[in-house]
């Protein structure tokens, strides 16, 4: 009876080692995702800064006389991060200067792509008496 007792353990040694393989795993998994995750958000508050950036810059070119896209395009250079559109509408008292920028994190994990789009509007309103 004792031999068959040790001959039935013996058909079930190694099962433990499974299923740690598998939590194992699966916490691999959910880091991973955590930190493309980060990573998105992150770069989704870089990208939007340098949009407001970008647009202040152009805003205040537009106040001394100057190209408000030039500006904003130089100021999201300085911020790693690319204008996609840019338009500067009113006169030079009452203006606004809409600038959309993209921007990624710089690596692809696993191929995706983290790349964010943001804009942002600057610029002078004043209301008439």
């Amino acid at each position: 009876m004792t031999r068959r007792a040790a001959e039935g353990d013996r058909g079930e040694r190694g099962n433990a080692t499974g299923l740690v393989a598998v939590g194992v795993l699966l916490v691999g998994v959910l880091v991973a995702v955590f930190v493309i995750a980060s990573a998105y958000r992150a770069t989704a508050h870089r990208v939007q800064g340098a949009a407001d950036l970008a647009a202040v810059a152009g805003g205040q070119a537009v106040l001394a006389g100057g190209d408000g896209c030039a500006a904003a395009s130089g100021s999201a250079s300085v911020n790693h991060v690319s204008v996609t559109s840019c338009r500067v509408s009113g006169d030079e008292i009452d203006f606004v200067v809409t600038v959309a920028v993209r921007g990624d994190p710089g690596w692809r994990p696993f191929g995706l792509s983290l790349a964010v789009d943001a804009h942002a509007n600057a610029g002078v309103l004043q209301e008439e008496s």
